[in-house]
């Protein structure tokens, strides 16, 4: 009797592994398509993460190029200003000191 019980229950274990294998490949194309969207979701939600990161870094990119430019163009405005002045203060001796060059030959 142990053998006819042996038996049955190899029997019963290949038909619960029949039925295992059965159901799995039914499930497969519907595991499939939940692992395709689960896989576009995770892509689009990279892309995402990517596309504000790379605005956030084009904003700080930009707003430290404009910072540089205001700096330049103050600095531009100092130095103008500066060259104005000096203009304006030495302008009859730098007149004077040319013509004693070009006419006199004198250092």
């Amino acid at each position: 009797m142990e053998y006819l019980s042996l038996v049955n229950q190899i029997i019963q274990a290949e038909h619960n592994a029949k039925s295992i294998a059965q159901e799995a490949a039914e499930r497969a194309p519907v595991l499939e398509e939940e692992l395709q969207r689960e896989k576009d979701a995770l892509r689009t939600s990279a892309m995402n993460r990517a596309r504000e990161k790379a605005a956030e870094a084009e904003n700080r990119i930009r707003a430290g190029a404009e910072n540089d430019l205001r700096l330049w163009d103050e600095k531009l405005v100092e130095s103008t200003s500066k060259v104005e002045a000096a203009d304006e203060k030495y302008r009859e001796n730098w007149v004077d000191t040319l013509f004693s060059m070009i006419v006199k030959g004198t250092p």
